[in-house]
């Protein structure tokens, strides 16, 4: 690209220059799902299949005095770090907005141009609608290119991308309803349960005497197997 010959300038400081300017910060940030703010609130968000929902607290951010004073102040701290990393993570498609509630219809309009003028500079096309009395805005951003999260992540082994897994016991329950439904159509006389630590532990030591008291009702034996590998709702059930 020799026609941006004349923008570029050679860098020779020390100290690395992602560094030095707060990109490498920035980068990270990418990967947070909470955003600390300046006055001490912060905004969670979370990208779905059907949109990107983002959620503005104030924190310990609380002048009780003027509680409508407080609100304001962090709605713009949070607009103004939203719509930055709308950009930085190339994220498209529909944008709800839960801004913290305001009485005063000024401080609403105030925030609507916040909003408006930090997308000005954004090369992607965004429409926005106004603050409802509930404090949400809904915005969709033109989709430039696959967002950051979908092109730097995969899915996690363990919860599939929901972020949530059973507990020991949720597992453990659905295994003896598995048992129940399949121990007296099986032929085969052992059932081996193959499954992690947590719910080896919560077979074993509480629900031992239920174990043994389907072994009797269906003329099973049942071995629990202990493999490290697995996580707390990951399970096997085999008929050797």
């Amino acid at each position: 690209m020799p026609q941006a010959a004349e923008r570029l300038k050679l860098y020779t400081g020390k100290t690395p220059l992602f560094n030095k300017f707060g990109i490498e910060e920035q980068i990270q940030r990418i990967y947070n799902r909470r955003i600390q703010l300046p006055s001490g609130g912060w905004i969670i968000l979370e990208q779905t299949e059907a949109m990107v929902s983002i959620d503005v607290n104030s924190g310990k951010y609380r002048d009780e005095e003027d509680l409508e004073a407080t609100a304001l102040q962090t709605n713009l701290e949070a607009a103004e770090v939203i719509c930055q990393e709308l950009r930085l993570r190339d994220l498209g498609g529909l944008v709800v907005i839960d801004f913290i509630d305001m009485e005063k219809m000024p401080n609403r309009r105030k925030l609507e141009g916040v909003v408006k003028d930090c997308l000005s500079t954004d090369k992607a096309k965004s429409w926005i609608t106004r603050v409802s009395r509930f404090g949400i805005i809904e915005m969709t951003r033109q989709r430039v290119r696959p967002s950051f999260e979908s092109s730097n992540h995969v899915a996690c082994s363990c919860c599939e991308g929901t972020g949530w897994v059973k507990s020991p016991t949720s597992a453990g329950i659905e295994i003896f309803r598995r048992l129940r439904g399949e121990l007296g159509q099986r032929q085969k006389k052992t059932c081996e349960i193959i499954t992690g630590p947590d719910v080896t532990n919560y077979l074993c030591r509480d629900r031992q005497k239920h174990l043994i008291d389907l072994e009797k009702q269906y003329n099973k034996k049942i071995l629990v197997k202990n493999d490290p590998k697995l996580g707390s709702d990951k399970y096997t059930i085999r008929y050797i």
